[in-house]
């Protein structure tokens, strides 16, 4: 496609023409699936369909002034970021989100995981259940009346974050650690 061809496209899916932006959809998943492979392998079809999800969404803010795969590369790399970005920060989160949607077989770690939520203010316990739901810093922040949202937000999180970690250093974890070994 050339690149006249391509602004042709952009400029009609911008206009709400579907079948235009079906055909960039066309042209450029393949490229964008050989790319998000290989930045997120197991979640690499995902990736590409919530990548197509917010730029149909954002179309008239692409502004042209790079190729329109080139846009695409940008968000989906800008979520892949995100995704690594909260996983560093909090990486227990996925292991306590499985936990609250179903408890395990282990019970030991259905037990450690309530421990270390029991151990948390009543706040707090909110507050990371609702991080842990998905919500934003700007959207706990709302619910729980915050008014300074994501920087209050965001540092109660990584206190709570500490205060289970603590809880579940505790002597009381280590003893039932060593009783379920035997």
């Amino acid at each position: 496609m050339t690149v006249d061809d391509e602004r042709s496209l952009v400029q009609a899916a911008v206009s709400g023409d579907m079948r235009a932006f079906e055909r960039l959809y066309c042209q450029t998943k393949p490229v964008l699936l050989s790319a998000a492979r290989r930045l997120a392998r197991d979640e690499s079809e995902d990736l590409v369909q919530e990548t197509y999800a917010r730029a149909l969404c954002s179309i008239a803010t692409f502004r042209g002034e790079c190729r329109f795969a080139t846009w695409l590369y940008r968000i989906l790399t800008n979520r892949v970021l995100q995704i690594q970005r909260q996983t560093r920060r909090h990486p227990s989160v996925e292991l306590i989100a499985e936990e609250l949607e179903a408890p395990r077989q282990d019970l030991h770690v259905s037990i450690d995981v309530r421990r270390g939520l029991a151990a948390l203010r009543p706040l707090d316990r909110r507050i990371v259940r609702r991080e842990l739901e998905g919500f934003s810093c700007a959207e706990i922040a709302r619910e729980e009346g915050f008014s300074t949202a994501n920087s209050t937000i965001r540092v109660r999180v990584s206190r709570a974050h500490r205060a289970m970690q603590l809880a579940l250093k505790s002597p009381a974890s280590s003893s039932s650690m060593a009783s379920r070994q035997h």
